[in-house]
């Protein structure tokens, strides 16, 4: 069918004129004079593949622009979260001790600001942290030799003494003896050595127990107990000599026939050192000081001494020990930590 047939049949239908496409707007004027109908054709601005075309270019265009924005939101969400999440988690490591940890701050914003002055803080804590270990660890030297320094002053008075009457009284050749011995013994007190061997340990007891020997007349014994190989270990000065003068002022103080052990030995990693008498024993009090882990200095001032030494040294846990014993005495028990050859203890 024609259009010019189509339109005619439309036109004496009474119906609006359009074609099988659709893409023309047609418009009928009659003319007066001979009364032929004029069909004006006239393109439509807009057809339908057009205004598909146009839905398809503006939804792409509205898809694209979406993705665009999303993708700049993200790109500034993470400029600007990304430093502050570094910056929190860097504070979270510094909270849990981790003071080595450092921000990048090569932004030149305030954000870049914010890391540089947190560098900055951090590196301040870690000389502060630096500083206060190295204060505590020269108060803590101080303080092991100030009381290694400290010696019983009646065990040098009645030294002394005894030197002084034996010579006048008796001329006897112990005189010579004891002169040695103290000398052995002050020598060792002024040493700047902190640790020394544990045979110099044993040797400087030897020589106070012959001194006290001489004073009381023989009235008890030492006996060792150390294994060679054991005698090269490294333990703090004038350790053992305040745990046998305890035990002869407190121990013997009214007896006689003494005996006095010590005795060591060597578990994987840690040397036991026993000092082992069997005299009167030691007061309830004061084993319940030592028992709580806060022992105080009293009568017993060597003893307190040694455990300050130990505590301070190796840690809280590295004190003085009083073991059980069966029948009278008392027995002290010390755990040093064994170093190999080239290891520095801890201070």
């Amino acid at each position: 069918k024609t259009l010019a047939a189509r339109l005619r049949s439309q036109l004496l239908a009474g119906q609006a004129l359009s074609d099988s496409h659709g893409a023309y707007d047609y418009f009928v004027r009659q003319e007066p004079r001979s009364g032929f109908c004029l069909v004006l054709q006239q393109p439509k601005p807009m057809t339908e593949g057009t205004a598909e075309l146009m839905y398809l270019v503006a939804g792409l265009s509205l898809l694209l622009c979406l993705g665009l924005c999303v993708l700049a939101s993200m790109r500034f969400s993470r400029q600007l979260f990304e430093p502050i999440r570094a910056l929190n988690s860097a504070m979270r490591e510094v909270e849990e001790g981790n003071l080595n940890v450092q921000l990048d701050n090569r932004r030149i914003d305030e954000m870049g600001q914010l890391s540089g002055r947190f560098n900055r803080m951090a590196q301040r804590l870690r000389q502060n942290l630096k500083d206060s270990l190295r204060q505590q660890r020269e108060l803590n030297e101080a303080q092991i030799r100030m009381m290694q320094a400290q010696l019983n002053p009646h065990f040098l008075y009645n030294t002394l003494d005894t030197i002084k009457w034996m010579g006048k009284i008796h001329q006897a050749p112990e005189i010579a003896t004891i002169s040695a011995d103290l000398a052995d013994i002050l020598r060792s007190s002024i040493s700047a050595d902190e640790l020394v061997p544990l045979r110099q340990e044993l040797r400087l007891v030897e020589r106070y127990v012959e001194i006290q020997n001489i004073r009381f007349s023989g009235a008890f014994a030492l006996t060792v107990e150390v294994d060679e190989p054991l005698r090269d270990v490294p333990v703090p000065k004038l350790m053992l000599q305040p745990l046998v003068e305890n035990a002869i002022l407190h121990g013997f103080r009214d007896r006689s026939g003494g005996e006095i052990r010590i005795s060591a030995y060597r578990t994987e990693e840690d040397l036991i050192l026993t000092v082992r008498d069997n005299g009167c024993g030691v007061p309830e009090e004061v084993l319940a000081q030592y028992r709580d882990g806060a022992p105080r200095p009293g009568g017993h001032f060597g003893l307190h001494n040694v455990d300050a030494i130990l505590r301070i040294r190796y840690g809280p846990d590295r004190g003085v020990r009083f073991v059980p014993v069966q029948g009278e005495g008392a027995c002290i028990r010390i755990t040093l930590p064994v170093f190999r050859k080239g290891e520095e203890p801890p201070c």
